[in-house]
C-alpha cells in the first residue's frame, strides 16, 4: 500500500514510517499541510495517517474538498478522548492514541485496508479447523456450523487475523462496531465470552483468548505438544 503520513513531529513520522515499511508498505512523509494536500489531490495514495497540531483542520479540508474517499487513520495525543470524537465526527475512519505501538498500528492499518479495498470479500478464509465464509457470514469448525451472530463473526475473525497480537479494547470496539458510539465494555465482554464458548477457544483445543489488564484482549495459538500455563485474567 502507498501510505501518506502527516505530522509536525519528525520523530513521530520516522517511527510510523519504519513500522509500516518493515511490512512492505510504501510511505511518503509530510510535515507541511499544503504539501500533503497537493499530493493527495493527485490520487496516488491508498491510505492517509494524520497527526500533529493541524491534523483536525486537514482532515476537515480533505473530506470537504477531495472527491476520493481515501481511508484516514487519525492520531491524537495521549488520553485525548475529545480528539477521538472530533476526528470521527470530521470523517476519520479510525483513530488511535499516542504513544504509537507497532502491533496496534499494524492491526489498524490492516483493518482499514480490508474495509476500504474488500478484494477478498467473497472468499472463504481458513484458520486450522475454522472456516470463515465472507459472503454468507457463516463460520464452521471441522465442517460443523457454529451458531454465531454477525458481530460475533466479525469479532472472531478480527482475533484470528491478529493471532498472538494484543488488541486494545478501543481498537476492537472501533473495528467491529465501527462508529456506533457508545458501545460499553460490558457489551464487548459479553461478545468475548460468547465466542470463547461457541468456538471452544480453550487450552485443550490449542487456543487461549484472554484479557490483558487495562489494555484489551489477545487470541493466542498454543503449542499443544507442550504443557501450557493459563494466565487468563
Amino acid at each position: 500500500m502507498n501510505i501518506a503520513i502527516l505530522d509536525d513531529d519528525f520523530h513521530q513520522i520516522n517511527l510510523i514510517s519504519n513500522i509500516l515499511r518493515s511490512e512492505g508498505h510504501i510511505c511518503a512523509a509530510f510535515q507541511r499541510d499544503e504539501d500533503v494536500l497537493m499530493r493527495l489531490s493527485s490520487g496516488n495514495f491508498d491510505l492517509l495517517i494524520l497527526g500533529g497540531a493541524s491534523a483536525l483542520d486537514v482532515l476537515k479540508e480533505i473530506r470537504e474538498q477531495l472527491p476520493q474517499a481515501i481511508p484516514i487513520l487519525f492520531v491524537v495525543d495521549n488520553s485525548d478522548e475529545e480528539g477521538i470524537v472530533e476526528g470521527l465526527t470530521a470523517g476519520a475512519d479510525s483513530c488511535m492514541i499516542k504513544p504509537i505501538r507497532g502491533n496496534e498500528l499494524s492491526a489498524r492499518v490492516q483493518a482499514l485496508v480490508r474495509r476500504a479495498y474488500p478484494m477478498n470479500a467473497n472468499k472463504k478464509i481458513e484458520f486450522s479447523d475454522y472456516l470463515f465464509d465472507m459472503s454468507t457470514h457463516q463460520l464452521t469448525r471441522a465442517s460443523k456450523p457454529i451458531d454465531i451472530s454477525p458481530k460475533e463473526f466479525d469479532l472472531a475473525l478480527l482475533f484470528f487475523r491478529n493471532l498472538d497480537c494484543p488488541l486494545t479494547r478501543t481498537y476492537i470496539l472501533e473495528t467491529v462496531w465501527s462508529n456506533c458510539i457508545p458501545v460499553s465494555y460490558q457489551t464487548l465482554y459479553t461478545h468475548i465470552a460468547n465466542i470463547r464458548d461457541k468456538l471452544q477457544l480453550q487450552v485443550e483445543n490449542g487456543y487461549r483468548l484472554y484479557s490483558i489488564y487495562r489494555y484489551g484482549y489477545q487470541l493466542q495459538r498454543l503449542n499443544t505438544s507442550k504443557q501450557c500455563a493459563a494466565v487468563a485474567t
